[in-house]
């Protein structure tokens, strides 16, 4: 068996094959963020200071892969690579990996380590449901539900399907499709080309900046080049890899609303829409997912995965909900204990966040709270 800790984006470079080996990809969940153009990107522009800590084995025709960042704030931690851009997270496998996954645990020395955003069908989970405390050596373990995921499936045909919606919700939309095209040349578009891409990517930038100044919310994540970079590269590799699907309206040569979504097998991830706030009073968010969802049943997609977070505007769509989960493994030791307890903490902080953004509060008491989870 082959056995050995990646510290360097060369090191990772080297196993690009492995994603394309003649058994396929990898074992099934093959989320967007378990590709290897996401694994790369992310380590290059938000993992220096050998921050990686990426676990590979591999025995004959199977692999493991745990895809993992050093975190020492202030306890030896350690988590899943992708904070901020990930929905979910996972182990990259291709074959059997229980027996390497729990190995792992006799060695590594972190006092805790956080798996989280794991879907029911993760690797991670499965390993957990079926293994016992003891499995994993001096580490104890802690499950918390996480956010939910909404998604959608494909089944039947599309007016069958705006049948089961809200008639109310429907006869808007349309209201406000009739009232785009009577402002001139509107068209919804699916990008082409790389330069098409380029010029879209750019305004998914701008109108994400625009949208947080109007709404007072705190800065933009695209107001920081690393963050364009990052962007930009990944939807370069992952055009010509065909999973990119970049939708789009254009009103008179104006992109007025944009979504960046990802088709991995016959499931379509709706990742980052944006619109212009010039047109808020079209409803272009709604109206352009009423396309894109149409898209779908005209081109074999299965399901449509709206990720992390129970928006109203996704739930409108009649979508299912799936539960995401958080896994921790802190080790039997003061370290262990004293970290373990300082994530109960940001937990508490976080859920506290959440529901007072919910609330009539005055800003100046929800930052309170927003200050205390940074």
């Amino acid at each position: 068996m082959i056995s050995q800790t990646l510290r360097t984006l060369d090191e990772l470079s080297r196993l690009e094959h492995l994603w394309h080996d003649a058994h396929g990809p990898f074992s099934k969940p093959a989320y967007p963020f378990l590709d290897f153009y996401w694994l790369m990107a992310y380590a290059k522009y938000f993992c220096q200071d050998n921050r990686l800590c990426i676990e590979f084995s591999q025995e004959k025709d199977d692999f493991m892969l745990l895809p993992m960042v050093n975190n020492n704030r202030p306890f030896k931690s350690m988590n899943l690579l992708g904070d901020g851009f990930f929905d979910y997270r996972d182990v990259v496998v291709h074959g059997s990996v229980r027996d390497p996954f729990l190995k792992y645990f006799k060695n590594v020395s972190a006092d805790i380590l956080h798996f989280n955003r794991l879907r029911e069908d993760s690797i991670v989970w499965s390993i957990v449901k079926t293994s016992r405390e003891e499995d994993f050596g001096n580490f104890k373990t802690v499950i918390k539900k996480s956010i939910r995921s909404p998604y959608i499936s494909i089944k039947g045909d599309w007016e069958e399907y705006l049948s089961t919606l809200k008639r109310k919700f429907i006869t808007d939309i349309q209201r406000q499709i009739r009232r785009l095209l009577s402002l001139g040349d509107f068209q919804f578009r699916v990008c082409q080309n790389i330069g098409e891409v380029r010029i879209v990517t750019e305004t998914l930038f701008n109108q994400h900046i625009e949208r947080r100044k109007v709404l007072g919310q705190d800065r933009s994540i695209f107001e920081q080049k690393i963050t364009r970079d990052f962007l930009n590269t990944l939807n370069e590799k992952l055009f010509h890899t065909s999973k990119l699907r970049f939708f789009y309206f254009m009103l008179n040569k104006k992109i007025i609303a944009v979504a960046e979504c990802f088709l991995y097998g016959h499931v379509l991830y709706y990742y980052l829409p944006t619109f212009s706030d010039g047109y808020k009073a079209y409803s272009p968010g709604n109206t352009l997912l009423y396309y894109i969802i149409k898209f779908c049943f005209e081109n074999e997609v299965k399901e449509i995965d709206f990720l992390g977070g129970e928006e109203e505007y996704k739930l409108n769509w009649n979508a299912q909900i799936r539960q995401l989960y958080d896994i921790y493994f802190y080790k039997k030791n003061l370290g262990g204990y004293m970290a373990c307890a300082q994530m109960e903490w940001m937990s508490l902080v976080h859920f506290l966040k959440d529901h007072l953004s919910k609330t009539p509060l005055k800003d100046i008491k929800r930052r309170i709270f927003i200050r205390l989870s940074t």
